[in-house]
């Protein structure tokens, strides 16, 4: 395979790997998985390096046999891949596992003996953090050792149990009737939880302080919400800072305030006068500055004179009179939240430790920010580079940045280039010790550029630790960044018929994230026997969804029809046997190989269809390479693309094994000719990096080593006078 010449690159490695361990038997443990996965891929935490903070869980049978098995080994510093920087292991202490560690030799006790370790190597950290469901008590073994030692999070789940997955209940003022139904109670004591642990600011002896900003009531009609926000923070482990009773006698309240604002999270309570208020925008301002957690709870009712530009910028919770518990807790949650964001943003030691990036803001560059961070940067420096959480800033947004930088005295041939981690990756960025990072491509550099897409979930989902959201957030943050350089996604599934339907998902995607119009950001292929099956409202309501977008094509021998020209040739052509469903299948799929410039395999199902010979993504993989057309490998998420991965020799995730049931002599075939052809083909990526991607499961990992290999192919093609991207060696 042609080796790319590259530079020293940004790690990939994640940051913040969340396991849930939990008995097969637990009623509790895999809703509270999902009540974690949801909550941590909300907005508050997109965009930071390594995937920010992942959630998995630990639960079904590692063994391929043995379903009675232990689940699979959490990761280690010695595991591949390798783990991530932080590990917090959440073990559901409840009594199915309670009774399955009732002697000290049987397999739960022996795997939690390990799991349950606190390992600190110097690359990598592992904390326990349990919780501990309606009482469960165990008298022997680890867990007992573990609650001996650690505190724990303690959850009622007497509480109408089918309400368990919804934080979306009013928030309980007593401890003994606590319920993890109560507003995001769970989500935000684990982030706390999670913050002591690792942060330099705050620890288990100095906790998370909340500093309450507010000013007066306008009327005696309104409510006294920072009042409530101080008894709800009692029933908390936050510490508060609340002026009236936080600054003691003879203390120089306007310094205690200054540095009690720039050093705490900061709680603005948004009532009707705030925004006006000289004590309460200077609050703000030293919060910016100093980069601390900000959270605005918008307790408007009549509405503000005018805002203030200070008090933009900022996550808001709105506060509803008629559930004041349940915004404030909300609120608190969020601004919880944004520490966490903050203390892993700060431990991010591929930034700090490197020389490069000039300015690391934990929120997205303003005005505000940006013109404290220029009075003191060095007007002689040439190029200007500023890394932040995602979403990337608008163009609009950059350019006034750069007038701001203009204004400041920095001239017109000073660089600006302000990324976020994720394009950063996809790029090719890369740092060298000393100078200035590095970006190997310009911004919208797939334009033109197609990537095909082979995914479905495996059935070796749950044994890996993952779920069909896993897979979601993989697809998500790689139709996001191809969206983002310009490129179309191309994908040929089925349209309403599938469970689990990515086709409508993607759709989803390019409407939410797309840059271009005209339809060319997303391409949803059909193949003839599929058109033929559905119908023609789904087929005219999806063709109108994404026409903005996206477009629908029908495959047709070797031709793309649009809808209304299929719709002209199904009145001569009947609903087809079995061979003809294979054949157009295999017809969508040439074409397919042949209009695009790469595909990625991301799963995909062992066993195949009742009507096929070899598994889908299986024979798409084998007729893209048939195309000399490369194919990125993802085994992470087990099925074909680890089967593939093995084929090829490519290590998979803590070598895990899977196998094609029933195969026939055409799969035999194809994955002796993937073996043989795969490396021959350029994929823009170096062996190192074709193994990150082989086993991770990690959206951003992946969908930064898919662009970054495509951008390069793309790059090289745009510097070959013939145009062509260049082959293996």
């Amino acid at each position: 395979m042609a080796q790319t010449n590259v530079g020293p690159v940004a790690p990939s490695r994640p940051l913040l790997d969340i396991i849930v361990v939990h008995h097969p038997d637990s009623e509790h443990g895999e809703k509270i998985f999902t009540r974690l996965i949801t909550h941590y891929h909300s907005p508050a935490f997109a965009g930071l390096t390594g995937g920010s903070v992942e959630v998995y869980h630990r639960s079904a049978s590692w063994s391929p046999v043995d379903s009675k098995s232990t689940p699979r080994p959490v990761p280690a510093g010695d595991s591949f891949p390798p783990a991530a920087q932080f590990t917090i292991v959440i073990p559901v202490i409840d009594t199915p596992l309670v009774r399955a560690t009732l002697r000290d030799d049987c397999p739960w006790s022996l795997y939690l003996k390990d799991t349950l370790t606190i390992d600190n190597n110097g690359t990598s950290h592992r904390y326990v953090i349990p919780i501990i469901v309606d009482g469960a008590s165990p008298s022997r073994g680890p867990l007992a050792d573990l609650i001996n030692r650690l505190q724990g999070i303690r959850i009622n789940t007497h509480k109408s149990s089918d309400e368990l997955i919804s934080p979306d209940h009013p928030a309980s003022t007593k401890e003994s009737n606590r319920s993890w139904i109560d507003h995001l109670y769970l989500e935000r004591e684990v982030s706390q939880a999670i913050i002591q642990l690792i942060s330099p600011d705050w620890r288990i002896d100095r906790p998370l302080k909340v500093f309450i900003s507010h000013t007066k009531k306008k009327n005696s009609e309104e409510m006294n919400v920072a009042r409530l926000v101080k008894e709800i923070i009692d029933d908390t482990h936050l510490e508060f800072f609340f002026d009236e009773s936080s600054i003691q006698t003879c203390d120089e309240w306007g310094k205690e305030l200054r540095n009690k604002a720039g050093s705490c999270a900061l709680l603005m309570i948004r009532t009707d006068l705030y925004a006006s208020r000289l004590w309460t925008q200077e609050e703000v301002l030293l919060a910016k500055e100093h980069d601390v957690p900000i959270v605005s709870l918008s307790a408007l009712i009549l509405g503000e004179e005018r805002g203030s530009f200070l008090m933009d910028h900022l996550p808001t919770v709105a506060f509803s009179q008629s559930d004041a518990h349940g915004s404030v807790a909300r609120a608190l949650c969020r601004l919880v939240d944004e520490a966490l964001k903050r203390t892993l943003w700060m431990l991010q030691t591929s930034f700090t430790t490197v020389a490069g990036f000039d300015w690391k803001p934990v929120h997205a560059p303003e005005p505000t920010t940006v013109i404290s961070w220029l009075k003191n940067h060095p007007r002689t420096d040439p190029h200007l580079w500023i890394i932040h959480p995602d979403p990337p800033l608008t163009r609009h947004e950059k350019k006034l940045i750069r007038d701001m930088c203009e204004l400041a005295g920095f001239n017109d041939n000073t660089q600006l280039d302000i990324v976020t981690p994720r394009e950063f990756l996809s790029r090719g960025g890369a740092f060298h010790p000393g100078q200035d990072p590095s970006i190997e491509t310009g911004e919208h550099t797939l334009s033109g550029r197609r990537l095909g897409i082979s995914v479905s979930p495996s059935e070796d989902l749950e044994r890996l630790g993952l779920s069909e959201s896993h897979l979601d957030y993989a697809v998500s943050e790689l139709a996001q960044l191809t969206f983002l350089h310009g490129g179309t996604l191309v994908y040929g599934g089925r349209i309403k018929r599938d469970p689990h339907d990515m086709t409508t998902f993607m759709a989803e995607q390019a409407e939410r994230y797309a840059t271009t119009t005209g339809g060319s950001a997303f391409e949803n292929l059909q193949p003839w026997s599929e058109f033929l099956a559905a119908t023609k409202e789904d087929l005219r309501e999806f063709e109108d969804r994404i026409q903005n977008v996206g477009s629908l094509w029908i495959a047709f021998g070797d031709k793309k029809l649009s809808l209304a020209e299929a719709n002209r040739h199904r009145l001569s052509y009947g609903n087809g046997d079995t061979l003809d469903h294979m054949r157009t299948l295999t017809e969508m799929r040439l074409l397919a190989a042949s209009t695009t410039d790469a595909r990625v395999l991301i799963g995909g199902r062992l066993q195949r269809s009742c009507y096929a010979v070899s598994p889908g993504t299986l024979e798409e993989t084998y007729l893209q390479l048939q195309a000399d057309r490369p194919v990125y490998i993802c085994g992470g998420f087990g099925g074909i693309g680890a089967v593939v991965a093995k084929a090829v020799g490519l290590p998979t995730p803590d070598g895990y094994t899977a196998a094609i049931p029933d195969e026939t002599g055409d799969t035999k075939r194809m994955l002796a000719s993937i073996s043989e052809k795969w490396w021959s083909i350029d994929t823009g990526l170096s062996e190192a990096e074709l193994t990150d991607l082989a086993v991770s499961h990690h959206p951003s990992t992946i969908a930064g080593l898919i662009l970054r290999g495509m951008n390069r192919l793309a790059n090289n093609a745009s510097n070959d006078p013939t145009g062509v991207p260049h082959g293996g060696e």
